[in-house]
């Protein structure tokens, strides 16, 4: 037993130091097929001293290499003499595949029975392998290139690199295997995408096994990969163009895809950008839904295979066409390409094809444009000189044409150096996210020193780049980081427990958020997929899925101030007065962060075997964090999560509703807890915390005639107010007290006390319905949802927050791309109001630490003045209020109870009253 509690202990040990490390890795470098024994790299024997990974690593496991960075080779100019070069074949090729990023081009010369290798940094055929005439699939990734051959006599599967050109491994295909077609992303670690004739279906294939992937696909029926097919760089979206006037957007999200239809009545083929955010078709630029963007519409491009950059077909001609390079975003050319020379058959006829605009390539880091024409025997490389933009282009340009260093070494110094170019200059470099001990110069050199403890085998970076117009772009990439793992002899044992601090008695402090204008547009490197509240609404904590990555919205400040690594994409989160508590499903762990220092101070193992479906805790409050247990939709259960200890509560229901005993709550997917954290709506019921670590429950089924079925309630901060689409109710009196006709209208509870307001921009006193001004800078069209389109982003109810202490209205467009900050002055506003007012502005101070004076100064808006105080039934010995609203009480040493309810009546001179109800915790010494 001793054994085992060491061992656990130091595991949690392990994770608390590892995740104090600015890295959102959930995989590193696939281990071999027998994982329980670690080999030497010198020697290949097995190591029982010194492991080559951390015990406590995440790896990926069999079928996920596609989750690994990929280490892409470097890409240098092309080695070329003047502004075009032309490489004769030495055969006519029937298929061609690219990898290494866009360094390589592998063709298949079938007369000559050879797969040619040519290398555009060098400009020239590299290497040829020899290939039986048999049907052939072939696809390139980062540094690998996986061939099948398919026979009577034989059928494999082979990969080789691309930087030895040696075969490295093959395996031999099963009868039901017959791989007729495969893509891969040229920049990628895989998957391998293919078409499976047998059963006429797509399938995935893990690059590191050539087994079938652990991507979970559900298909159609029938579906098949018929069509134009192409990847990403990245490998993690896929454009498929079908034969039945269809494309397909395919998104790969960690083990599991979506996919997204649009009508193509014109067959046109579909291209991923280079990350898989974007999708280029005749008709313009698509986002993954496959819905056009104004920004870049009816503007035709093939995107580059790195950066935000795509080829439009600028002038044309019979004999020849000029390209130009565009800026994502932008309708005017960055640049322009020398004139494509088209080619001609034996008899001078000009040879044409449906799909010659899929023969340009843009490679910006090798500053070239490769152009295959269609005598399929002649590569031609045309010099892209992106110096000349700063000549030609007609706007303000900031962009980025290298391209990262993705390998990092132990004990290593790992260097980057980024080169961006701005028609306005003066760049400055910033580091929004990375490892600890990452530097940037002001030139741009990113380096680090790697640490030989490090203890994962994956980084992300994001930097950030301001030029003089202050125009802002991001430049996110991996680092696969590698070599020898060694312990840090020096690391002092902790254990998370220990790293409990004592709670601060006070939230953090909001003031009015200063910038110039009305409203500010704040863009952002990646689609918002989920938003909490935190600390009082101080801060706005936005899931960057795509990025495992949270960033943190400062409601003071206006402006994102950090970027918080994850360790997986596979995760549900909240926030509350000091914490966020982010749940990894897919690695069963617990992250907790700091709101005081924005650190993780404890990862500790999740204690319960059944997965979480959602959480969520009281933006302002100290907990509990309720769990919504089950698969789904499918609800089983609801559990308490203590956020100080990390540890599980037992809260039990007091109360039956209907004389009946619920033993699950009812089918559904919704939670949302007040900001105070005291009640809470779960599904279709209230649910309401007591302090004896019970709760009561009640139906809210007086709401249903009010209520349809995509309609949800939101909780005001103290839960004393219910708000749906168009009402607000009590919260146990529901009163249908206004319909509006407008169009997708919503009502918001403001993050504290005293305000709430609509989708439309109009903002109101709690508990009246005359509004005190409607906001013009508020679009509500921007953030609409439209039902027959695909659901994006953030739900509805999570594209508005008002918080008045920031004086701010920060709404998400339906892209969720960008947030967009609009100005609240909430003083103004109350001054034009001509009825009376009166409501509460202040937070209590949540915590009583024992032998301490816990004092909370109540604030409160009036228009008459005159407020007096009382303290309700049920108070703590000692406690008193002064006529000014400061309530005070010296908690004694010994207190029994760890949480005390509180009732506090204010009163002013129109007559208006409050009942102002919270808890107060005493922590434990």
């Amino acid at each position: 037993m001793l054994h085992v509690s060491l061992q656990i202990y130091l595991w949690g040990l392990l994770f608390s130091i590892g995740c104090q490390l600015a890295d959102d890795s959930t995989e590193s470098i696939a281990a071999p097929s027998d994982q329980s024994v670690v080999h030497s790299e010198e020697t290949g024997q097995p190591e029982a001293e010194l492991p080559e990974t951390p015990p406590f690593t995440i790896t990926t496991r069999p079928g996920e290499a596609h989750l690994e960075p990929a280490v892409l080779p470097e890409i240098t100019p092309a080695q070329i003499t003047g502004d075009r070069s032309e490489i004769i074949l030495p055969d006519i090729y029937s298929k061609y595949a690219v990898g290494g990023g866009g360094r390589f081009f592998i063709f298949y010369l079938r007369n000559l029975r050879q797969l040619t290798i040519f290398d555009v940094s060098k400009g020239k055929i590299v290497k040829t392998i020899p290939v039986h005439p048999n049907d052939l699939a072939f696809a390139a990734s980062a540094d690998k290139l996986v061939v099948v051959r398919m026979s009577n006599q034989q059928r494999v599967i082979e990969r080789f690199s691309l930087l030895t050109f040696e075969k490295e491994l093959t395996r031999t295909l099963s009868n039901n295997e017959i791989i007729i077609r495969m893509v891969m992303g040229s920049g990628s670690n895989g998957p391998i995408f293919c078409n499976n004739a047998f059963q006429n279906e797509p399938r995935f294939y893990d690059l590191d096994t050539l087994e079938p992937s652990a991507i979970q696909a559900d298909w159609p029926k029938r579906e098949s990969l018929r069509g134009t097919l192409n990847a990403s760089t990245n490998g993690r979206a896929f454009g498929h163009t079908k034969s039945g006037s269809q494309m397909i957007s395919i998104i790969l999200g960690g083990t599991g895809i979506e996919s997204f239809r649009e009508s193509n009545p014109r067959y046109d083929p579909l291209f991923p950008g280079p990350e898989g955010e974007l999708f280029y078709s005749t008709l313009g630029a698509r986002n993954k839904q496959l819905k056009i963007i104004d920004s870049t519409a009816h503007l035709t491009g093939i995107p580059a295979t790195h950066g935000r950059f795509f080829l439009h077909e600028e002038k044309r001609n019979s004999r020849r066409t000029k390209c130009a390079v565009h800026l994502v975003g932008q309708k005017k050319p960055l640049l322009s390409s020398p004139f494509v020379e088209k080619k001609t058959d034996r008899k001078g006829r000009l040879l044409s094809a449906q799909n010659e605009w899929q023969r340009y390539y843009l490679i910006p880091s090798a500053e070239v444009m490769v152009y295959l024409p269609l005598s399929n025997n002649q590569i031609d490389l045309y010099r892209i000189k992106f110096e000349d933009a700063a000549e030609s282009c007609e706007f303000d340009y900031l962009f980025v044409t290298s391209l990262p260093i993705t390998l990092a070494k132990r004990g290593e110094t790992y260097e980057y150096p980024i080169k961006a170019r701005s028609k306005q200059g003066g760049i400055q470099y910033q580091i929004a996210a990375g490892p600890p001990g990452m530097t940037v110069s002001s030139d741009g050199v990113v380096q680090w020193q790697v640490p030989v403890d490090y203890p994962r085998y994956k980084a992300s970076v994001l930097m950030s780049l301001t030029d003089a117009s202050q125009q802002t772009i991001f430049h996110k990439y991996e680092i696969a980081v590698r070599g020898k793992w060694k312990p840090d002899e020096n690391a002092r044992p902790r254990s998370p427990s220990s790293e409990i601090r004592s709670i601060a008695s006070t939230l953090p402090k909001i003031t009015p958020a200063q910038f110039e204008g009305e409203k500010k547009q704040i863009k952002l490197p990646a689609q918002v997929s989920d938003m909490v509240v935190g600390a009082g609404g101080r801060y706005l904590f936005l899931y960057l899925k795509h990025l495992n990555q949270i960033a943190v919205f400062d409601s003071s400040k206006a402006k994102i101030i950090k970027y918080l690594p994850l360790l997986s994409d596979d995760i549900c989160f909240t926030a509350g007065a000091q914490h966020l508590i982010v749940i990894d499903r897919k690695n069963k762990m617990i992250q907790r962060w700091n709101l005081s220092t924005l650190e993780s101070d404890a990862t500790v193992p999740f204690p319960l075997s059944e997965p979480v479906f959602r959480s969520a805790m009281g933006h302002a409050s100290l907990g509990p964090v309720i769990l919504m247990m089950g698969e789904s939709y499918k609800t089983k259960s609801i559990q308490f999560l203590d956020p100080q200890t990390l540890k599980l509560k037992n809260i039990s229901p007091t109360q039956l509703v209907n004389n009946s005993q619920f033993a699950h709550w009812e089918i559904g997917n919704y939670l949302q807890v007040s900001g105070g954290g005291q009640v809470a709506v779960v599904n279709n019921r209230i649910m309401i915390l007591s302090v004896d670590n019970t709760y009561e429950q009640y139906t809210y089924g007086l709401y249903n005639k009010f209520l349809d079925s995509r309609d949800h309630l939101l909780l005001n901060y103290d839960g004393s107010m219910a708000y749906s689409k168009e009402d607000f109710y009590s919260r146990f009196h529901p009163k249908h007290v206004r319909q509006s006709k407008r169009l997708q209208i919503r009502l918001f509870p403001a993050t504290e006390s005293g305000f709430y307001f609509d989708s439309y921009g109009s903002i109101y006193l709690e508990n009246n319905k005359k509004f005190l001004d409607s906001m013009t800078s508020v679009d509500p069209k921007v953030s609409l949802i439209r039902h027959f389109e695909n659901k994006i982003g953030l739900d509805f109810e999570k594209r508005y927050t008002l918080v008045p202490s920031a004086n701010i209205l920060v709404q998400f467009p339906a892209s969720c791309e960008e947030l967009i900050v609009h100005k609240v002055d909430i003083d103004e506003l109350l001054e034009k109001k001509g009825d009376d007012y009166f409501f509460l502005t202040s937070n209590p101070v949540p915590t009583a630490p024992a032998g301490q004076l816990w004092q909370y100064q109540i604030q409160v808006r009036s228009k008459k003045g005159g407020v007096k105080y009382k303290l309700g039934s049920g108070f703590p010995h000692g406690m008193t209020v002064s006529p000014t609203g400061l309530v005070s009480w010296k908690v004694p040493e010994k207190y029994p109870l760890s949480k005390v309810n509180l009732e506090i009546y204010l009163e002013d001179n129109s007559g208006k009253k409050i009942v102002h109800s919270f808890a107060v915790f005493i922590p434990s010494k």
